[in-house]
């Protein structure tokens, strides 16, 4: 919820789904989903149609209310998208140094980072690998998806600074594998997703 600089994800590309189900950033990390739709297509659910094993309960629900009240009340949906801009501008600029940064699709703090080999513009999961394990060499973590997308996804509450160290992490592990001074470590089967 918000990460995208919007409530939902789907709000980003004109579309109104029919039906939607919801769950890990509800009740910050508490077991809780919902499905959230139309109201002539829940009307038309019958029992047990809308049971399933994470439904509410008072304790869940609550963590839910006090979640949506703080990314309400401390403006996080507008502050992802602002900070969004920034790690946009961020990769842009980067590519613009490392041709093994390909396609760059930043939605609010959420963003996809394709990592390729620059002379064929083929995904690269062994620099991809490289360069997460550089990262967290480094002090920080971000992971793999499709073996050569970055997953760019801080926390909604992340600070300015800690959103700058972040970017100057990025930026080294960068310039570590343009000079060639990455290498696979040992368990490199086990690093991504």
């Amino acid at each position: 919820m918000g990460r995208t600089g919007k409530w939902w994800s789907i709000e980003n590309f004109g579309l109104e789904p029919d039906l939607m189900s919801v769950g890990k950033s509800l009740a910050s990390g508490l077991p809780l989903s919902a499905v959230i739709g139309r109201q002539e297509i829940m009307d038309s659910l019958g029992a047990p149609g809308h049971l399933f094993t994470t439904a509410g309960n008072p304790v869940t629900t609550a963590a839910a209310m006090a979640t949506i009240d703080v990314i309400e009340d401390e403006h996080l949906i507008d502050r992802s998208a602002k900070l969004g801009q920034r790690a946009d501008k961020f990769f842009h600029d980067d590519r613009e140094k490392f041709p093994f940064i390909g396609d760059i699709r930043m939605y609010g703090l959420n963003g996809g980072i394709d990592i390729i080999d620059p002379e064929t513009g083929e995904p690269d999961a062994d620099a991809t690998t490289k360069i997460i394990y550089r990262v967290f060499e480094l002090g920080a973590i971000i992971i793999s998806l499709k073996t050569n997308v970055l997953r760019f996804q801080p926390p909604l509450v992340i600070t300015d600074e800690q959103l700058e160290k972040a970017f100057t992490i990025l930026n080294q592990a960068f310039k570590d594998f343009a000079a060639g001074k990455l290498s696979l470590p040992e368990n490199a089967g086990e690093i991504g997703w």
